[in-house]
């Protein structure tokens, strides 16, 4: 998160800070997924 907020402010472009957002959105994704597995 700290290397998005860099590069966002190096660039001046929200790109990084979008890119690195879905990543974490994913991983997030995809363990709420798996522990809605485990709780059946």
């Amino acid at each position: 998160m700290i290397a998005a907020g860099a590069l966002t402010l190096l660039t001046h472009s929200s790109y990084p800070d979008l890119i690195i957002g879905m990543i974490v959105f994913v991983i997030v994704l995809f363990g709420a997924r798996n522990i809605l597995k485990l709780a059946k």
